[in-house]
């Protein structure tokens, strides 16, 4: 299984009309120049399940 299918996983299942809302949303954010650099995502993505609390 590939990191992004485990991170799919973790996501709830959302209906059709959320999943509509959310990528307009992140469309808005990429137009606005709201982004950050893949590394800092994949960085951020590793870091998901070792959080101790």
């Amino acid at each position: 299984m590939t990191p992004e299918d485990r991170l799919l996983q973790l996501l709830p299942d959302l209906s059709e009309e959320e999943k509509d809302r959310r990528t307009r949303q992140g469309l808005a954010d990429v137009d606005a120049g709201r982004t950050i650099l893949e590394e800092d995502f994949e960085w951020w993505i590793k870091t998901l399940g070792h959080n101790e609390n």
